[in-house]
């Protein structure tokens, strides 16, 4: 099934926008995309991978100019396999 991703925006983070905007004619380039878990440490305690991933969806924040929210990006990726690996 899609993987989906969330994550804080930050200034000048803009990598997975461009990925997704370089779809053209229903082609795009596929990834092995690599997700980590971890730590208070900043370790890897989980890792998962995704062959051949590429982006489906990808959604900005709202940018309401009333409301004191935290900027969210939202992004759902398709993939032909996930592993999963403990670190």
């Amino acid at each position: 099934s899609d993987v989906t991703l969330k994550k804080g925006h930050f200034t000048g983070d803009i990598k997975l926008f461009t990925w997704f905007n370089e779809i053209k004619m229903n082609t795009i380039e596929r990834k092995t995309v690599i997700i980590k878990l971890l730590n208070e440490n900043g370790e890897p305690e989980i890792i998962w991978t995704l062959t051949n991933a590429f982006p489906k969806q990808v959604q900005g924040t709202d940018l309401n100019s009333t409301s004191s929210d935290v900027a969210v990006e939202t992004i759902v990726l398709a993939h032909e396999g996930i592993e999963t690996t403990a670190a």
